[in-house]
């Protein structure tokens, strides 16, 4: 059984269809959001609820469902599709009309959730690694806002693939860097680690949120190994902006995503990175985090 909600209904996946005139088809006007499931338990799902209604909010679009009734129906989801460790995906489209109308107010919304069984491999210690290919961002303006519209990632996401690597770095003109096409990015440099800050730039990301708080917790730190306490004691964060060239001499380059949490940067372009020793701990703390499953 893989049952979606759609619309008001628990259906089954190869019976759910939507319009050819659904405007997230046409035009990309929608948005998204996906979440990790940890032991039949959505991680952060109040940011990532703030995260959804901050984005209808900047498409002027009103979600048709509450913060409570959503989290019903992930977790009925959850149940019914007997899912352990997984993802949550939302989509929800402004929905269906002639696509010449202006009158956005009066159009009931396609509203999708999705739970899909997947092993992010929570404790297990196992460091998935990413090589990226920079790019100056070609997206549109506001990469803030966790919108459907990815054409431009999927253009230059093919490109690197097409030249033998898995993800993408945005940057500007000026070589300053914005994020990846799936996540936020850092780097470390003489135990001080270094995130962009937020902006129209990047997006909010809700692992990158939390392992900023995990880092600069100190009182969490005594739930690790004496040695990664050691680790983290040394270590400070840093929201500044970087450019490419500062990349190519840090010490560590990690990114987070919420269902990938932490991975280490294997390749940037010609260069080969071959520490991960914070960024191992970086994982360590934030499954922890996961694991112990006290969100606020």
């Amino acid at each position: 059984m893989n049952l979606v909600f759609l619309n008001g209904n628990y259906i089954e996946k190869k019976d759910a269809n939507i319009s050819t005139d659904d405007r997230g088809f046409h035009f990309g006007d929608g948005l998204y959001d996906i979440m990790l499931v940890h032991e039949s338990v959505m991680v952060d799902f109040n940011l990532h609820y703030i995260r959804m209604q901050n984005t209808a909010a900047a498409i002027y679009l009103k979600l048709d469902y509450s913060k409570e009734e959503i989290c019903t129906i992930c977790s009925n989801l959850i149940e019914k599709n007997n899912i352990k460790n997984g993802r949550v995906m939302i989509i929800i489209s402004r929905g269906n009309s002639n696509r010449w109308l202006t009158d956005l107010a009066s159009i009931s919304q396609n509203f999708l959730i999705e739970i899909q069984d997947y092993d992010c491999k929570v404790g297990q210690g196992d460091l998935q690694f990413v090589s990226l290919k920079s790019y100056e961002d070609i997206r549109w303006k506001y990469r803030d806002i966790k919108i459907t519209s990815l054409l431009p990632s999927v253009i230059k996401r093919n490109e690197a693939f097409n030249l033998g690597f898995s993800e993408v770095l945005y940057h500007d003109e000026d070589g300053n860097i914005h994020e990846t096409s799936r996540g936020n990015i850092f780097l470390v440099k003489n135990n001080i680690i270094f995130t962009p800050p937020l902006s129209q730039n990047l997006l909010p990301g809700i692992t990158r949120f939390r392992l900023i708080e995990l880092i600069k917790n100190k009182d969490y730190h005594k739930n690790l190994s004496i040695n990664m306490q050691e680790i983290l004691n040394k270590i400070e964060i840093k929201e500044e902006n970087f450019t490419l060239s500062e990349m190519y001499s840090a010490d560590e380059i990690f990114a987070t995503s919420a269902t990938s949490r932490v991975v280490g940067i294997s390749k940037l372009n010609h260069i080969e990175v071959c520490n991960f020793n914070i960024t191992r701990v970086l994982l360590s703390l934030y499954d922890f985090y996961v694991i112990n499953g006290k969100y606020s």
